[in-house]
């Protein structure tokens, strides 16, 4: 490439980057919600059991449940758009009781990679700004997907970049992201017969609180606690048979960590 054809690049590259703009999706009626779903079947739809279906995923769609959960919960979804193209999302749910929250999903289209890290970046100032408002949050927490031995290499090396994004992108708002490093799996989304645990990376981020680099045992429970019994404990409302069955399940796992959990837990 010559010089003036790198200078055009990165002139492009940076006019790319400054037309796009975040929108929050409060409804399933929302302008984007096709472009949003047509981005998720391309980066999460899959058969293995581990993510929300698409059925789902609408759902997640409307800022509050239409059947009220056994906890208090406001669903966060946010796109960035680029001329009327959605070429980003985060989905982040917060329990104001709990005065924590969790980013479900966060995905960013290819494109050049200068639009690739503004779409992240603006993507979580407007989380961060979110959670900040009315100061309900104190911890945020995040699990990406990780490896186990039928994952290709190509899947790997996405799931890693996209840790190493998001990572890039908290710092930049002088965020620290830290990995808790235990064997952590992230809980089946329901009880679907297809549905099964799977290897994550548990990160942590401090909004109003200072995250250590180790982390006592009582203290990481507390967190489990809150990521199995309200995060992923939501998926169904109390009155459905299979709450029940559901939360003993998690509540079963939730014990197994207090079983095997050292008494401090690296972060880095």
């Amino acid at each position: 490439m010559t010089v003036a054809g790198g200078i055009l690049l990165y002139y492009l590259q940076s006019l790319i980057a400054e037309r796009i703009s975040v929108k929050r999706i409060k409804s399933s009626t929302h302008e984007h919600v096709e472009g949003l779903l047509e981005l998720y079947s391309t980066f999460f739809l899959t058969d293995d059991g581990v993510h929300y279906s698409l059925e789902e995923i609408v759902e997640l769609l409307n800022a509050n449940y239409e059947v009220a959960r056994h906890v208090e919960v406001e669903n966060i979804a946010l796109v960035a758009v680029l001329r009327a193209e959605v070429v980003g999302f985060i989905f982040c749910h917060l329990y104001p009781q709990r005065r924590k929250a969790i980013i479900s999903y966060f995905a960013i289209k290819k494109e050049t990679p200068k639009a690739r890290l503004k779409a992240a970046h603006q993507l979580l100032v407007k989380l961060k700004d979110i959670l900040a408002k009315g100061r309900v949050c104190d911890v945020l927490f995040y699990d990406l997907q990780g490896f186990d031995a039928a994952t290709s290499r190509h899947d790997r090396i996405e799931r890693q970049a996209r840790r190493v994004l998001f990572k890039q992108s908290a710092k930049s708002l002088g965020l620290e992201a830290r990995e808790f490093q235990f064997e952590y799996q992230c809980p089946k989304v329901s009880m679907a017969e297809s549905a099964h645990e799977y290897p994550f990376a548990l990160y942590c981020i401090g909004i109003r609180t200072q995250i250590s680099d180790r982390v006592p045992k009582q203290l990481m429970l507390d967190y489990l606690r809150f990521i199995y019994l309200d995060c992923y404990g939501d998926v169904y409302p109390v009155s459905d048979p299979r709450f029940q069955e559901h939360h003993a399940h998690l509540k079963s796992i939730v014990d197994r960590y207090e079983a095997v959990l050292p008494e401090l837990v690296v972060a880095k």
